[in-house]
């Protein structure tokens, strides 16, 4: 019987990968820019490890690792991904958003979803520097695929916050979004498309249908928030047994809630796997 990971082994490999990716501690000085763009050997090893996070018989294994990463290492990746955004480093670029598109999406990653409307990630415009990599070219290796960053792009595009985009439209500037379009009508016209994955075809046709909603559906990403905001367990219900008053915040993670402390104590062996104080502020 295979050993059961634990908090300390989660939060460990969570730490490892946050170094293999030179990500900062985020409890350091601010992060300054790469030095230098990641070396082949670097990158085969972070691979190596994002391969063994996320195996493909299982692609959910590595959910606890990722998500810990998320609450811990978001800020970092951030920043660290404007300060590469430049031809000189774009190993260290498309290694960053490689990680990006396998983080567990936000209805389940709940650091994940409350970055995406953060200050920080208003700050640092992630989801346009993301998608902009993605439209100029980036290096995306498994067990990353394009279908995966398209839904990274996806994820931020009805997470986000259409305040930051400068049409005030969605999260991702509009010469990026139109800019999307071909970009992903060239990968769906390329020879072996009909082949790949039903998944990875998904994540490329559903980025397009939804930069298609943007344009011609007015309010779609507000009411898309609101729809999958209720699909949410645990935000407006107790986590445990479903009741709706009364409730109280788990007072470290702030993302789930509970009606009582027989119920706390109750979901808390599943829950404390995935609860952290984020590295960030969040509205």
């Amino acid at each position: 019987m295979s050993k059961k990971i634990t908090k300390s082994d989660i939060v460990r490999r969570a730490d490892k990968l946050a170094r293999m990716a030179g990500l900062a501690d985020v409890h350091s000085a601010e992060l300054s820019p790469p030095s230098a763009d990641l070396t082949a050997a670097e990158l085969d090893a972070l691979q190596s490890e994002l391969q063994a996070i996320v195996p493909p018989s299982n692609r959910g294994a590595g959910d606890s690792i990722l998500i810990a990463f998320s609450a811990k290492y978001l800020p970092a990746l951030a920043d660290a991904l404007r300060a590469a955004s430049d031809a000189s480093h774009r190993t260290t670029l498309s290694a960053l958003i490689n990680i990006l598109s396998l983080l567990p999406q936000p209805i389940t990653n709940a650091y994940f979803r409350r970055f995406l409307r953060s200050p920080h990630c208003a700050r640092a415009r992630l989801p346009t520097l993301v998608a902009s990599a993605f439209v100029a070219g980036i290096d995306i290796r498994a067990p990353s695929s394009p279908g995966e960053v398209c839904e990274f792009i996806s994820h931020s595009l009805q997470w986000g916050d259409t305040s930051i985009g400068n049409d005030q439209l969605a999260s991702i500037d509009a010469p990026v979004r139109r800019a999307l379009a071909p970009k992903l009508a060239a990968l769906e016209s390329e020879d072996g498309f009909a082949q790949l994955p039903q998944l990875e075809r998904a994540g490329i046709g559903r980025l397009a249908g939804i930069l298609e909603c943007i344009e011609h559906v007015p309010g779609y990403l507000a009411s898309s928030y609101d729809y999958l905001q209720g699909r949410v367990t645990g935000q407006r219900e107790c986590m445990v047994c479903m009741k709706h008053d009364r409730l109280l915040a788990c007072s470290v993670c702030k993302t789930v809630k509970y009606c009582g402390e027989r119920c706390q104590m109750k979901g808390w062996k599943e829950h404390q796997l995935r609860c952290y104080a984020p590295a960030f502020a969040y509205d």
